[in-house]
């Protein structure tokens, strides 16, 4: 599995965001608890991978996080291009406050990449099941923030049983 090198010495694979930058896909939520998982010591990047309307507010807002330097943005690619993007991360977010199903998490999970997904998303009652990804009530930064340092902690066993069992499922 390759990683993107951010900025030395961080070099962890990112957390892995594909949406438009709208307001509906809620980067604000993820832009705060990504500030509160780096206070509290985080230390994997995030991409955020897109395009839209809020892109220099969200850009701004970046400025602000403790380490700034572990966000980049990528702009809109086809589903060609973003497959190496769900190879080189190391879970997909989707945080968005309403979503009407949210393909991306379809093709993060068949690509064997765990997800952390709102709950206002229409696909997390289908697809998030207890132990094949992490669900979080749509708005609570604090329980995403959770989700991102889990994650970040899980154990490799446990990583390859999550996503095979999430895969054998889609």
């Amino acid at each position: 599995r390759s990683c993107i090198d951010f900025a030395e010495p961080f070099s962890h694979c990112p957390f892995l965001c594909v949406s438009r930058f709208i307001p509906e896909k809620n980067h604000a939520l993820l832009l705060q608890a990504f500030s509160c998982y780096q206070s509290q010591g985080g230390m994997r990047p995030l991409l955020l991978v897109g395009c839209g309307p809020l892109e220099g507010d969200l850009r701004s807002a970046c400025t602000q996080l403790p380490r700034p330097e572990l966000v980049r943005f990528e702009p809109f690619v086809q589903l060609e291009q973003l497959a190496g993007h769900y190879a080189d991360a190391h879970a997909l977010v989707l945080p968005s406050r309403k979503d009407t199903w949210g393909l991306v998490v379809n093709e993060a999970m068949a690509s064997g990449l765990p997800v952390i997904v709102s709950s206002a998303c229409g696909c997390a009652e289908d697809l998030i099941i207890d132990g094949e990804g992490w669900l979080f009530p749509s708005g609570n930064a604090n329980a995403l923030m959770k989700c991102l340092q889990e994650v970040d902690l899980q154990h490799p066993r446990d990583r390859d049983r999550m996503t095979h069992a999430a895969w054998k499922r889609l």
